[in-house]
């Protein structure tokens, strides 16, 4: 092979290598992780901090998270799920459907009793003190496995009207995602996470909560589960709430943990973050684009000095 067909061959893998890869820039954070008010009564010790960063398409992102302390000896640990929520934080707020899926995976299962003195209670001798809807004496032989959330979904909604269940099912449609691979049920510390599209608002135009890009809606359930998230900049405009949930050992904190979170970090405060108007000074995904542009240009300059 000649050394001017070697040179072409380099350049046109490093140009590849330039385009395949999906950097980062944009980095914001920390976020700070917090009990949700008036619902999360246990004695929660934990603390920590979030971080995101997006691509400059803006249509990526991804996801870090750190606690201040061990969380391994607390009952609140591992978690079980991780997702970025739409919704304003704040007492008596029902917790807010999921839009982008960042870690968590299969049905949630827990065991109920129809004797329990606390409405949809999880009946578990794991219960902390002061974890609201657990209850730690359910009648051992008044208890049955219930399927808190099944991870599933429909195209167009279960029921056909773009709505997310059938009035028979309770969903939980970002667990779905990741069946497909190997990825822990438990979020990590400190590894940055992709986000995937997964937008369980309502698809039905009648409905006060409904989203254009909800997974129910007709046309969009192909999108479902991929790191394409096309809705992105929406999550970020002014007068928009959303959060970042994580979910404990539910069978020790109770239903609210379960459905709210046991820790969350507001990311959009209603306020809006310009996110395309910062960026990054010391983005931690490996070569920038602009980097990597910069060394193919080189690469190129030189080979042609030498062998043309």
């Amino acid at each position: 092979m000649s050394s001017r067909l070697c040179v072409l061959l380099g350049v046109a893998v490093l140009f590849a290598c330039a385009g395949a890869q999906t950097t980062y820039p944009h980095e914001f954070g920390p976020f700070t992780l917090k009990q949700y008010p008036a619902f999360t009564l246990g004695p929660n010790p934990l603390t920590g901090k979030v971080y995101i960063r997006i691509n400059d398409e803006f249509d990526k992102i991804q996801f870090r998270y750190t606690m201040d302390q061990d969380p391994t000896p607390t009952p609140y640990y591992p978690f079980f799920a991780m997702h970025l929520h739409f919704g304003e934080v704040k007492p008596g707020n029902k917790g807010g459907p999921i839009v982008v899926t960042i870690r968590g995976k299969g049905d949630i299962t827990g065991f109920t009793s129809p004797d329990s003195p606390i409405p949809d209670s999880i009946c578990s001798d794991e219960c902390l003190i002061g974890a609201l809807g657990c209850d730690p004496n359910c009648p051992a032989n008044n208890t049955f496995p219930h399927t808190f959330a099944y991870a599933y979904a429909c195209d167009g909604g279960c029921d056909g009207d773009a709505r997310d269940g059938d009035g028979n099912r309770s969903l939980a449609p970002s667990r779905f995602c990741d069946l497909d691979n190997s990825n822990p049920n438990n979020p990590p510390q400190n590894v940055w996470m992709d986000g995937r599209y997964s937008d369980e608002r309502s698809g039905n135009s009648s409905d006060t909560g409904y989203s254009p890009s909800s997974i129910f809606k007709p046309g969009n359930f192909p999108k479902f589960c991929s790191y394409t998230i096309d809705f992105l900049p929406t999550l970020f405009e002014s007068g928009v709430y959303t959060y970042v949930a994580l979910h404990s050992n539910y069978l020790a904190t109770g239903a609210p943990d379960l459905l709210y979170g046991t820790l969350l970090a507001i990311i959009n405060d209603g306020d809006g973050i310009d996110v395309l108007g910062q960026s990054s000074s010391n983005p931690s995904s490996g070569a920038s684009s602009l980097m990597i542009s910069s060394l193919v240009w080189l690469f190129a300059f030189w080979s042609a000095l030498l062998f043309f």
